[in-house]
């Protein structure tokens, strides 16, 4: 669980730190109270009736909240009631379960937020840069990719909470690139968290597509236009370092331009599945995912893409921290049905998938209902998948993509 906290949290859900909105009127204490109290009403029978993981009892979420009582009394809003809840959820040690205020669920659904506009990496002083979103006040202001910014508004930065602010309002941050300190100021606004797919020619031989998500924002058209150009390379370079997952269907999309519907992508694993599995075999309290999945034989299958052959090429895969699901589908299964070899940082270890569903009162919760098997049956949930060269996945600004260098290298040998 840690794992996926330091890391996937930091992709994904952070995916635009210093976030932001003006607060809508605050309701009354009262009316507050009762809010909250539907809403852990609605959420724990949401729960207790739908959500699976393999030998979990979300019924013991009321003892966990009941631990917090004075915690979600003193909650005053949704977001400080939100983080109580998202507290007690980390004690189940998985991922794919949270609950988001009205006004992150707004910003999920339209894919813009308010704020700074980076995606970053928590560092011991400070927050790294990974990257300025194209439309954000970062990168009009002059932020670049690796600076590490270590003070606003003359106070430590240690976390996404130094940098919040209210819409309009200013900021000035400190930063280190290159061994000097820099200053920048920029006012909170909105941004589009969109990254568009992109390929690459590094060489007449070698193609780099980038894939920042299968979620909000992944434009299967797009894919499909860069797809069908890549089908030209001897050597592909699919890069999902930050993509923190998204739809299965996208996925599947994806992984028909490279793969055959005879291969798979591995297999869910929900509570008809287990409950069907212990039935049929009396004997085995706690079953091996693997041998349900082996058992059910019902893998997902890649989409069969039109007007090309799967790539029948060179294939490496780049992983991070912030390498979560349906990437962490898609890099595995590469790996062990397509031969792809994996290079960066171990991945983010959180493959539940998982349903979001409205709340009342604008909340949103999402929560798991399946687990899943790579096509070999590897559990990657709370594991991850360690790459097959460990390299630094960060890119400063001005520097070589180690990464792609080692593709490179890798692509270069007989």
């Amino acid at each position: 669980m840690r794992k996926f906290l330091s890391s996937l949290a930091l992709a994904a859900l952070l995916v635009a730190p210093a976030f932001a909105q003006t607060s809508p009127a605050a309701p009354s204490s009262e009316e507050f109270a009762k809010e909250k109290a539907k809403v852990i009403e609605q959420m724990s029978e949401l729960l207790r009736r739908f959500a699976f993981v393999p030998a979990t009892d979300f019924g013991q979420l009321d003892t966990m909240l009941e631990a917090q009582k004075e915690s979600l009394e003193k909650a005053s809003t949704p977001e400080a009631f939100v983080g109580v809840i998202n507290r007690s959820f980390q004690q189940f040690g998985f991922s794919h379960i949270a609950l988001f205020s009205p006004r992150a669920a707004d910003a999920r659904n339209t894919a813009r937020m308010v704020g700074i506009g980076i995606r970053i990496q928590l560092e011991a002083d400070g927050i790294l840069v990974v990257f300025p979103f194209p439309e954000g006040p970062a990168k009009k202001a002059g932020i670049l990719p690796g600076d590490l910014i270590f003070e606003a508004n003359g106070k430590p930065v240690r976390s996404t909470a130094d940098l919040a602010g209210e819409e309009g309002t200013e900021v000035t941050v400190k930063v280190r690139r290159d061994g000097e300190v820099k200053e920048f100021t920029m006012k909170r606004e909105p941004f589009s968290t969109v990254i568009p797919e992109k390929i690459d020619w590094l060489d007449k031989e070698t193609a780099m597509v980038t894939i920042p998500t299968f979620d909000v924002g992944f434009n299967g058209q797009n894919v499909r236009t860069i797809m069908m150009d890549a089908a030209k390379a001897k050597n592909l370079i699919i890069d999902l370092r930050g993509n923190g997952g998204g739809a299965v269907i996208n996925l599947q999309q994806l992984s028909g331009y490279l793969m055959t519907r005879e291969q798979n992508l591995g297999t869910f694993i929900g509570r008809s599945d287990y409950e069907r599995y212990k039935t049929a075999h009396p004997d085995q309290e706690k079953p091996e995912l693997a041998a349900i999945a082996k058992w059910r034989n019902n893998p997902i299958r890649p989409a069969r893409a039109t007007n090309v052959e799967p790539f029948k090429g060179r294939i490496v895969v780049l992983i991070d921290p912030g390498t979560g699901s349906a990437s962490e589908m898609l890099a595995a299964s590469l790996r062990e049905q397509a031969g792809a070899v994996l290079v960066g940082k171990p991945s983010a270890g959180a493959v539940l998938a998982s349903i979001m569903r409205p709340m009342e009162h604008g909340y949103l919760l999402q929560f798991p209902l399946t687990d899943y098997v790579t096509p070999k049956g590897m559990r990657i949930e709370g594991n991850g998948i360690k790459p097959d060269h460990d390299v630094e996945t960060v890119v400063r600004f001005g520097e070589t993509d180690l990464c792609v260098q080692k593709a490179r290298e890798i692509f270069a040998q007989p």
